[in-house]
């Protein structure tokens, strides 16, 4: 039991990292996006 409760705080550590990298990935596609939008068509 207790090497299973070890096995789930792990998985959680690892679902919470990847999350924060793809909550990160995404933020970074919009802010491209918003600057892609903001200055491309006035140029």
């Amino acid at each position: 039991k207790h090497e299973n409760s070890e096995a789930l705080s792990k998985g959680k550590k690892n679902s919470t990292a990847t999350f924060r990298r793809v909550g990160f990935a995404l933020q970074a596609g919009i802010i491209a996006k918003v600057l892609t939008f903001s200055f491309g068509p006035q140029k």
